[in-house]
């Protein structure tokens, strides 16, 4: 009898701690490719040729803050349309988007987490990288 009431407490405790993790994949499910995003970018540094780095302003780098990702177009472009880049690959993991492209001799990389939408990325060509932080939202 006490061992059936063992296996008992075990089979319900799995099947809670089942029930507990069950949100948390769903929420790591937030950020799809079904809608396009709005990114911000809240920091931002740049790299010369041998990765020396240091943190710039926004408009010292001339980088508008807010990009826009159209992931039916294959496009990622600044809010107000002034600048567009192809989207090369989009691959959707389990936890994070990553968005490769290139253009004018500089290639980029943009990693979304999609559980939060916390946003890393790069771009970079033969004199150097910038490197950034930020955000990303479903439109």
């Amino acid at each position: 009898m006490k061992r059936s009431i063992f296996v008992l407490a075990i089979v319900i405790s799995f099947s809670a701690a089942a029930l507990a993790d069950e949100p948390a994949a769903e929420k790591s499910l937030a950020l799809g490719t079904d809608k396009p995003l709005t990114c911000s970018i809240a920091k931002l540094s740049e790299c010369d040729g041998v990765a020396a780095c240091s943190e710039v302003a926004l408009e010292e780098a001339d980088m508008p803050p807010l990009w826009k990702v159209d992931f039916a177009g294959k496009q990622l472009s600044s809010a107000d349309g002034q600048r567009s880049s192809p989207i090369g690959e989009i691959d959707t993991l389990d936890t994070v988007i990553v968005l490769q492209g290139h253009q004018n001799d500089r290639g980029w990389t943009l990693v979304v987490e999609r559980a939060t939408g916390h946003l890393q990325g790069s771009a970079a060509d033969a004199d150097g990288a910038f490197v950034l932080a930020g955000s990303c939202t479903p439109e």
